[in-house]
């Protein structure tokens, strides 16, 4: 028992079986679970009910990643910058769910833009996730920390994106706001993987999903310019 539990935390319990498996399916069901759950449970909160949610919510996740890096410098082989800095689009869930429950000024640009994040980049960072999750399910087995962590992780960014549209309605124009500083982080990750080597935000490299890596083997160099604009859009 202590053996499988050790197991869980460094190697895994079972094999990696990758995507579009058994371990692929039950991973999209019990995403689909903790959200219902999560949205049900809270259906008749009032919004300040919801920003203290938030409040939890990104402070535990907050707490989870130091945890996460700690994990990967300390018990993971072979990690490499990628793996533990957290500079990827799904991070910015917790930079923005942070500084939209905790940051007093409602009516900034800075507010605006983290509202946005929460839903259109939670809607599309964290359903694309559950729905791809080439950085869990491809390189760990489902019972593995990791992969539990990006489950949960994801289940509950999807949640708060539903959740922002308590205090907005989304429209086009916001493109003007969140298009516009999404597009210009993508610029300067894409520089910094090219002076460092990295794939951070996976702007610069596909990621083992077959469509991105048809489009990286047709646009080659053009690539990171198409997969900002992409990922800005989507």
């Amino acid at each position: 028992m202590i053996l499988d539990l050790l197991d869980f935390f460094k190697n895994g319990i079972g094999q990696t079986e990758g995507m579009f498996s058994i371990s692929h399916l039950v991973y999209v069901v019990l995403s689909i679970l903790i959200v219902s759950v999560l949205l049900i449970t809270n259906r008749k909160k009032s919004n300040d009910e919801i920003i203290k949610n938030i409040k939890i919510i990104s402070t535990v996740f907050l707490i989870l990643e130091i945890l996460k890096i700690i994990w990967n410098l300390t018990l993971r082989e072979e990690v490499s910058v990628n793996d533990w800095v957290p500079l990827y689009f799904c991070s910015f869930f917790i930079y923005t769910s942070l500084t939209f429950a905790f940051y007093t000024k409602k009516e900034s640009i800075v507010h605006k833009f983290v509202l946005y994040f929460l839903f259109y980049g939670g809607i599309t960072g964290g359903v694309c996730f559950l729905l791809f999750p080439t950085t869990a399910l491809e390189v760990f087995p489902l019972l593995h920390v990791l992969s539990f962590h990006s489950l949960i992780y994801h289940s509950f960014m999807v949640t708060c994106a539903i959740w922002a549209l308590r205090f907005f309605t989304p429209k086009l124009s916001d493109i003007k706001i969140y298009g516009s500083i999404v597009l210009i982080i993508e610029i300067l990750v894409v520089f910094i993987n090219l002076i460092f080597e990295t794939n951070f935000m996976l702007l610069n490299k596909s990621f083992g999903l077959e469509i991105l890596d048809l489009i990286y083997n047709a646009t080659g160099k053009l690539y990171p310019l198409i997969s900002s604009i992409g990922q800005m859009l989507l």
